[in-house]
């Protein structure tokens, strides 16, 4: 038997989302376009980029894509300046619908980040809600910032 891909299709079935019950943090927000193009904005590395602006520089590297795309099991590098590193795992994923993060900050810990989108009446607009839950000290101070 071929562990590995016994192990994928185990990742795949797995369902891991952070809802509004689980979450300690929520954000909610609408954009003006469709889910499909919000979903392209929150995934494309150069489009999350761009869409953070900021003055630091900021670097989404991807490092893992199982049969060349992003999907579960997918892995992200994330690079905020000279001082803060991040990675990001991919564990639940549903196109068009909501995608589960594992962002691992190192020292700084460990969060869980369900994406959820939902469109509008006239599929014309988006509502991303984001739900995060997690052990990050300092990070009611870090979100109180922005």
């Amino acid at each position: 038997m071929d562990m590995y891909a016994r192990y994928e299709a185990l990742m795949q079935a797995r369902r891991v989302v952070v809802d509004e019950t689980g979450a300690l943090y929520r954000f909610s927000c609408v954009f003006s376009a469709p889910p499909p193009v919000v979903w392209s904005w929150l995934n494309d590395a150069e489009k999350r980029r761009r869409a953070a602006g900021g003055r630091s520089p900021l670097e989404f590297i991807p490092v893992l894509r199982p049969g060349g795309r992003t999907s579960a099991g997918a892995v992200t590098h994330c690079v905020h300046g000279s001082k803060v590193e991040m990675r990001e795992r991919v564990v639940d994923w549903n196109p068009f619908e909501y995608f589960t993060l594992e962002q691992n900050i190192g020292a700084m810990g460990v969060v869980t980040v369900t994406f959820r989108l939902e469109p509008g009446n006239d599929d014309s607009s988006t509502r991303l809600d984001i739900y995060l839950t997690g052990s990050i000290p300092g990070l009611p101070d870090l979100i109180g910032r922005h």
